[in-house]
Formats: structure tokens, C-alpha cells, sequence
């Protein structure tokens, strides 16, 4: 029964379906799954002028009893009058979406069929009723406490520049404050620019080789569902924004040529943190979806000495690296550890005889295809999901990308993370260019000593935090920094009770292994210094920890 996928003449006579349509209730209709955008084309079709006005009056009946129900009604609204649709639209209004706009605790879950509402009405094709209606929908949500379905419909006529400003014009007092600086962003050119100048008189050195290439990766959310605008912002024309499936609320940006720790090139970073924070951009710790990619180039490791050493001390302080790349208070995001988005590179390296004939090159090239190891394939140091990974094309565009921490726009946990990950970068050089010395000081040794020291299974993580502390630093207030993060994620982990942060059962769960290239520089080291032992103290009063070194 009911024959409505394409037009039949024969259905045209008395006894024919299109007749027997005239009579059909809504729920024949429903079970029949006959839609709009089919009658549409049928009518168009048929040649009995009575049965073809019976039939549009018989759509326009239940559209008017029913609301608008039938798919595909967006393809189908040509064949009826400009005054026809207003009583369509008019009635949507007063049933459906009224209901919807009504609710302000569910008017979320319903913003799609709000936004397709506003787009339908457009086949008006009269801006005055238009605007009226939009204005409508407006009115009802604009004292909402919840302010983004406000700016998701404003947002969304800004196709209509004279209609998106009016818009905005009429409704600006209720705006939130995030989206009057967005606002007031795409309108004045200079907004970063000058946001940044009033970094230049602070304080902000990175505390890295200024010799080492930057570009961080930002993934923010943003409640509202807006995209910063960089194209017209002075100094910021080839950054590049874009959307991230992970992020669907929110935008990555990335710098479209490197930058390095100079003064203006930070202060630039940092004004960009703080408009992207003044226009809503944020870490969401519920979703915990935004990563913070950092990468730094891999030409300042420029000997094959300094790349191993980097490989030992990252891998051997891989695991510790969850407990301190992110800002206090702050856990990491789940997905990276539980369910293994980030690969561990120390299970792809492990221990290894390094051939002391291989090129820089080769080096480069050892870790970076997949093998198979205890029966199973492991992805090579180019996969984009190790915790952190070579990205690049060629020799010239290689470069480390650092995945563990989370995203945001704190410009102070990206230059504490970036310096983190920097002086790991640094101290690997550090240690390369010294070995090529005929003998090494008491500090050199104790530099190297603890490197070495790092491979040892046998110590806690806030043992060998201290240690890479002293490796990396030398300045306490930023060693404090990091002790801070460990403190403050082993308490948020015991008060919040994630096991899953930790003691995990999950197939897919990082292996940290022992990274160790056999051979390398034990020989150098004085067989009569004595060794460090290491005494860590927390102080919870002051939130303080301290170690001595005893040699």
C-alpha cells in the first residue's frame, strides 16, 4: 500500500493510492515511512489538477495538525507559497520549538534542531519575518545562565555580516564576557599584538639553548564553539588554526614556522595564550580530550652521542614524565595512559648494542620502522602516537613531538613544559660534547653519574625525580616546580581514588622498560668516586622537597 517512491499514473485513478493519501492518518503515514521530499516530486508529476491540489492541501492539513515531521522537508519547500511556509514555520515555532527553548536545563541536547529551524526559514525568503523569528528564539534564551546556545545561534547567521551585526548590536548585554572579547579580537587587528607587547617587560626566558627550535601545538576547548580568528591578527598570520576530531568543542593551533627561546618570540606565544583565555579557551578536566604537543628540533642534537643520551634519559624517566608535565592539581589525561593513546617509547628502545661505526643518520634511522619483538609488533619511534615521536619529512624538518601533556592556555605550564623537555635536549648535548674531552671535572662526572644512575630499576620515582632534577637544573625554584606536580598528582590521585592512573589491568597499558645503550661512557667515570646517594624530604607545611646529594 502506498506507492510514493516515484511517480505511477496509475495511481493516479479513483482507486490509486494518491487518492487513498487523501484519507491517510498520521500514523499510516508514520508506519509507511512516506516522506515529503517524495510526495513533492509526485505532484509535480500528476496531471489531474484536482487530485494535485487535494493532495498539497492534504500536506499543508497535517504539517499545520502534526508540525513539521517529514524528512527530507528541507528539499521539499519550494511547492508551497512564501505565506504558506510562515504558517508552517510560525506553527514549528509555537509547538516544537518552543518546547525545546523552554527547558533551559535540555536545551542543549535540542541546539541542532534549533540551528536547523533558523537554517529552514531562510526559504521564507522574507528577512523582516525572518529576523523576527530568529529574534524569537533569541528572547527566550538570551537570560539563559547558560549563554552558548545564545552565541551558537548568533554564530550561526554570520553568513548575514548585516544581520550578525545587528544581532550582536541588539543582544550584546547578554553576551558573555568571552564573547565580547572574540568580538572586540575581530575587530581590532592589533588585539594579540598588543596583548603581547605587555610580555616584553616581564620576565618570561624560557630557560633553554635559544639554538633549539619551538612549536608547541595547542588544543584547547571552548564552550562556545568559536575559532579563533588569526588571519588578520598582526604578527600572527601564519599560524595555522584548525579543528581536532578529539577536540569537536574547540581548535589546535600550531606557529607555521618554529620559534625559538628569544624574548619577543615567547612574549608573542604568551599574548596568544592570553587571548585565546580571554575569548573562553580552556583545559576541560571532564572531557580530559586537549593535548599539549610540544615539538623541538632535532638538529640541535647534532651527534649521534647526543641523540642516545637523549633516548636514555627520556625513556629511562618516561613513566615518571605523566606525574610532572602538567599544571598542579592537574592528572593527566586518562585516555593517554588507561587506554594507551600514547605509546611508551622506552618498550620500542629497551637495552641495545649500539655499533660504534653507525652515522647520525643510522642512529635516526634505528628506531623509526617497526619491528617485531616477543611475538609482537612494535611501532617505531614515528608513529604519532608514541609519547613522544619523530615527525618530519626530511633531515632538515626533523623534530621530537612530546605528547604526554595535557592542552590549555596556560602559557606558564607550556614554558615550564617546554623548558622540561628542552633541557633534557640540552643536558644530551651537554654530555656528548664533554665525552669527546681526555678527562671529565668532579661536576662532569656527577652530571654523568647521574644519567647513568636514571637506568636504575631499583629506585623510586621520587627518587629518580630528584635525580633528573639535579641532572636538568640547577636554579631550585624551578626544580620545585616539578616536585610540586608530583606532590600534587600523587595527592589529587589518592583523593580522587583513580586507580586507573596507576596499577592498571589494561591490556593496552604502557610497558616502561630500562633504555640503556650497553657501553655507553661507564668506562669514563673515576673508579674511586664513591657514588651519590640521594635523601628526599617533603616538608607538607611548606610543600617543599629537598634532597642532599652524598658523595
Amino acid at each position: 500500500m502506498y506507492s510514493f517512491t516515484e511517480y505511477n499514473e496509475n495511481e493516479e485513478k479513483l482507486d490509486g493510492d494518491y487518492w487513498k493519501f487523501l484519507d491517510a492518518t498520521t500514523e499510516t503515514i508514520l508506519e509507511n515511512c512516506i516522506y515529503l521530499s517524495d510526495i513533492s516530486k509526485i505532484i509535480n508529476k500528476i496531471t489531474n489538477e484536482n487530485l494535485k491540489v487535494k493532495m498539497k492541501q492534504k500536506i499543508i492539513d497535517l504539517i499545520i495538525e502534526n508540525g513539521v515531521f517529514f524528512n527530507g522537508i528541507n528539499n521539499s519547500l519550494d511547492m508551497f507559497s512564501s505565506d504558506e511556509l510562515k504558517l508552517f514555520f510560525k506553527n514549528e515555532f509555537d509547538t516544537k520549538i518552543t518546547e525545546y527553548i523552554s527547558d533551559e536545563n535540555n536545551i542543549r541536547r535540542n541546539i541542532s534542531d534549533i540551528i536547523s529551524f533558523i537554517d529552514s526559514i531562510k526559504k521564507v525568503n522574507d528577512k523582516e519575518w525572518e529576523h523576527i523569528m530568529i529574534t524569537n528564539v533569541l528572547n527566550k534564551v538570551k537570560d539563559y545562565s547558560d549563554k552558548s546556545v545564545l552565541v551558537d545561534i548568533i554564530e550561526y547567521t554570520k553568513r548575514d555580516k548585516e544581520r550578525y551585526n545587528k544581532l550582536t548590536n541588539d543582544y550584546y548585554s547578554y553576551l558573555p564576557v568571552q564573547y565580547k572579547n572574540f568580538l572586540k579580537m575581530k575587530q581590532d587587528h592589533n588585539y594579540i599584538y598588543n596583548k603581547s607587547l605587555q610580555f616584553m617587560n616581564e620576565d618570561i626566558d624560557i630557560g633553554i639553548d635559544p639554538r633549539i627550535s619551538i612549536a608547541p601545538e595547542i588544543e584547547a576547548n571552548n564552550d562556545y564553539n568559536i575559532q579563533i580568528e588569526l588571519s588578520e591578527q598582526r604578527g600572527f598570520e601564519e599560524y595555522v588554526v584548525s579543528r581536532d576530531a578529539t577536540v569537536p568543542n574547540g581548535s589546535e593551533i600550531a606557529p607555521g614556522h618554529p620559534f625559538h627561546n628569544l624574548k619577543e618570540d615567547v612574549a608573542k606565544f604568551c599574548g596568544l595564550c592570553e587571548a585565546m583565555k580571554d575569548i573562553g579557551y580552556y583545559y576541560n578536566d571532564v572531557y580530559q580530550n586537549a593535548g599539549g604537543q610540544i615539538n623541538l628540533g632535532l638538529d640541535y642534537l647534532d651527534t649521534k652521542e647526543a641523540i642516545l643520551n637523549f633516548y636514555e634519559i627520556y625513556g629511562n624517566c618516561e613513566e615518571l614524565l605523566y606525574y610532572i608535565c602538567n599544571e598542579e592539581g592537574q592528572l593527566f589525561r586518562q585516555d593517554v595512559y588507561t587506554n594507551s593513546r600514547i605509546k611508551a617509547i622506552s618498550e620500542i628502545i629497551g637495552k641495545r648494542i649500539i655499533d660504534e661505526e653507525l652515522s647520525r643518520n643510522k642512529v635516526i634511522e634505528l628506531f623509526n620502522n617497526d619491528y617485531n619483538g616477543n611475538n609482537k609488533t612494535i611501532n617505531g619511534l614515528q608513529y604519532k602516537k608514541n609519547s613522544v615521536c619523530l615527525r618530519g619529512n626530511n633531515e632538515k624538518d626533523y623534530r621530537l613531538e612530546f605528547r604526554i601533556p595535557n592542552g590549555g592556555c596556560n602559557y606558564r605550564t607550556w614554558i615550564d613544559n617546554i623548558r622540561l623537555f628542552g633541557k633534557m635536549m640540552e643536558v644530551s648535548k651537554k654530555i656528548a660534547d664533554m665525552m669527546k674531552k681526555d678527562y671529565l671535572s668532579s661536576e662532569e662526572e656527577d652530571l654523568l653519574r647521574l644519567k647513568i644512575n636514571l637506568q636504575d630499576n631499583n629506585i623510586t620515582n621520587k627518587e629518580k625525580l630528584v635525580m633528573l632534577m639535579n641532572l636538568l637544573f640547577e636554579d631550585n625554584n624551578i626544580k620545585q616546580i616539578y616536585y610540586k606536580r608530583y606532590i600534587s598528582t600523587i595527592k589529587k590521585i589518592k583523593e580522587t581514588n583513580s586507580s586507573k592512573y596507576i596499577n592498571h589491568n589494561y591490556t593496552n597499558e604502557p610497558n616502561f622498560d630500562e633504555v640503556e645503550f650497553i657501553g655507553q661512557y661507564h668506562s669514563m667515570l673515576n673508579p674511586d668516586y664513591n657514588g651519590n646517594g640521594i635523601v628526599v624530604t617533603y616538608d607538607p607545611e611548606s610543600d617543599i622537597m629537598t634532597s642532599n646529594i652524598k658523595k
